[in-house]
């Protein structure tokens, strides 16, 4: 990445990776809705974390870390790595 501020930054990441992510969060979920929040708490979360430290040498794997802790609804695995309710 260059040297972007935050906030620039921040709206790159999500108009290059955002589809990817919520393609990500849906696999996970199985559920559009569910999907399309948590993409947007992933990108807010983003968006205040570059705000306050320099960006990460892969913007997009350090996304799909944001990504992965956040919390699911309570549901199971199934054998192909969706959740299921």
């Amino acid at each position: 990445m260059t040297d972007k501020e935050p906030h620039g930054l921040a709206e790159e990441a999500f108009r290059r990776h955002s589809a990817q992510i919520y393609r990500y969060l849906l696999r996970r979920t199985g559920n559009e809705s569910e999907a399309e929040e948590l993409t947007q708490r992933v990108f807010a979360d983003a968006a205040a974390a570059l705000s306050s430290s320099d960006p990460p040498d892969s913007l997009l794997a350090w996304l799909y870390a944001v990504a992965g802790v956040h919390r699911w609804p309570q549901a199971t695995v199934s054998s192909d790595g969706r959740m299921v309710s």
